[in-house]
Order: structure tokens, then sequence, then C-alpha cells
């Protein structure tokens, strides 16, 4: 079985790095301590995580980081930041970011939803959000990511001529995501 997207995070087999590590790469936010004040945390932005003024570009349920490390490998002239809600695929990314040696990319541990109060305008030059979760019934409607909110947060977010890439493979999914949009 692959190593990417597809596998269940609970069934991955990580181990936590040490804790030096955690500490420079990985932004744990309790969602709870988010939600009832957004304003203790920094903002999701170059001078706030990287202490630079490097262009910004975030990853929507990294997973195990494979899409944000390429990219912070490829383009060290950027800086990355990788969200996801579950923790062990993050060591995974953590862990390739360590091993290619990585100094512009950044993890979140959080539900992304709760990051929209510390976006800056126009402080995003590209978004991806890749392959996700498919959110197709009713109760639990509460998880959905992709809504008419998030795309008025993420036009917001977004720097002048910047770019947001969405991609799924759910075919009852896709379908829902291109008529929010076309709406939008």
């Amino acid at each position: 079985m692959g190593k990417g997207r597809g596998r269940h995070p609970s069934r991955l087999k990580a181990k936590p790095p040490e804790p030096e590590i955690l500490e420079k790469y990985l932004h744990h936010w309790k969602t709870k301590e988010l939600y009832f004040d957004p304003a203790a945390f920094p903002k999701v932005s170059s001078p706030s995580l990287f202490q630079n003024d490097q262009p910004l570009e975030i990853d929507i349920g990294c997973a195990t980081g494979d899409l944000v490390c390429t990219l912070a490998e490829k383009h060290p002239d950027i800086n990355f930041i990788g969200v996801e809600v579950s923790m062990k695929p993050l060591y995974r990314a953590i862990k390739h970011a360590v091993r290619e040696k990585l100094e512009n990319i950044r993890f979140i541990k959080t539900d992304f939803r709760l990051l929209y109060p510390l976006l800056p305008d126009e402080s995003l030059r590209k978004i991806f959000f890749h392959f996700p979760v498919p959110v197709l019934r009713t109760k639990d409607n509460k998880y959905l990511i992709f809504t008419e909110e998030f795309l008025s947060e993420m036009h917001r977010a977004l720097q002048a001529g910047g770019m947001i890439s969405v991609i799924s493979d759910s075919a009852e999914y896709f379908p829902l995501m291109f008529e929010l949009t076309q709406h939008d």
C-alpha cells in the first residue's frame, strides 16, 4: 500500500521525531484554544513563522507532506506551510523535511477552518487543496472544508494574481465543489 493520502492516518506507523525537531517544524495548535482565543496565536505569515518576507504557499490537508516537501525542495526562496488534522502523517512529513534539510517549511496540526482569522489579507501566493476527504453524509457536513466560507476566506487571503489549486478524485464530491466555485 502507498504511503500517501490513500491510507487512513490511524493505520500509519510513525514514530514521533525528537523534541527539538518537533519544536522547529511543528506548531501543534489545539483546536479548543484556537477556537476560543485565536489572537493568542501567531499570524500564518512568513514574518510570523519564518522571520522573513519570502512568499508563502499553503497545503491544506498535507497528509504525509509529499507535495509540500517536494515544493519546498524545488523552491527554497518560497516558504511553505502544511496543515493537517492528524499527527501521524505529520511525523512522516517532518521526517521528510529533516531528511532534505528544508528550512523553508513548517507544519501546523489543527483544523484548517480555525486558521481563517490568522490568515492576513493578501498573504498567500498559492493555496493547494488536493484530494480532500469527501464528506458526503449529511451528518458529517460540519467537517466540510470546501464551502462558501472557505472560498471567501481564500479569496481574501490570496495575493493579487495568486492561485488556488483544487483536485479531487471523488466522483461524488468533485461536482459539489465545482458547483460551489461556479456560484462564487
